[in-house]
C-alpha cells in the first residue's frame, strides 16, 4: 500500500487534485442542502406568522359556543318537526278538510250576520272558450306553398 491510501503508483500530486475535486463537489452538495433548508424555514417562519394572525382573529371558544347552540336548536327542530309529522299523520286528512271547510262558514256566518246563507252557491260551470279573432285556419294551398318555399330555403 502506498503512502497516501490502496492506489500504488499514482502521483501524489495527483491524488491531491482528486481529493481535492471531491471536497469542492461536497461542499457544493452541502451549500445547496443549506439553502434548500433556509428557503423552508422561511417558508415556515411567513407560515407561523400567518397562522398567529388567523389565531387572533378567529376566537375558538366563541365559535365552540355557537356551535353547541345550532346543535340544540337544530335537534329542538328536528323534535319539532317528528312531532308535527305524527300529528298530522294521526289525523286524517278528510276529517281535517271537512272539520276546517265546516270551521270557515261558521266564522263567514258569523262575520256576515246571517247574509252569507242567502247568497247564491258558487257556480261551478266553465265560460264558453272563444276563438281569437284573425286566428282563421289556413288554406292548404298556402300551406304547401310555404312548405315548397321552405324546402326551396334548406337545399
Amino acid at each position: 500500500m502506498g503512502l497516501f491510501g490502496k492506489e500504488k503508483g499514482k502521483d501524489p500530486k495527483e491524488m491531491v487534485n482528486h481529493w481535492t475535486h471531491n471536497l469542492r463537489k461536497e461542499g457544493y452538495n452541502i451549500d445547496r442542502q443549506i439553502r434548500a433548508t433556509l428557503r423552508i424555514a422561511g417558508a415556515l417562519e411567513k407560515s407561523t406568522e400567518v397562522m398567529k394572525s388567523m389565531q387572533a382573529l378567529v376566537k375558538i371558544p366563541e365559535i365552540q359556543a355557537t356551535m353547541r347552540d345550532m346543535s340544540k336548536e337544530m335537534m329542538k327542530a328536528g323534535i319539532m318537526e317528528e312531532m308535527l309529522d305524527d300529528t298530522m299523520e294521526t289525523l286524517d286528512d278528510d276529517e281535517l278538510e271537512e272539520e276546517a271547510d265546516s270551521e270557515v262558514e261558521k266564522v263567514l256566518y258569523e262575520l256576515t250576520a246571517g247574509e252569507l246563507g242567502k247568497a247564491p252557491a258558487a257556480v261551478d260551470d266553465s265560460l264558453p272558450v272563444r276563438e281569437p279573432e284573425g286566428a282563421t285556419a289556413m288554406p292548404e294551398e298556402e300551406d304547401e306553398d310555404l312548405t315548397s318555399r321552405l324546402e326551396a330555403l334548406r337545399s
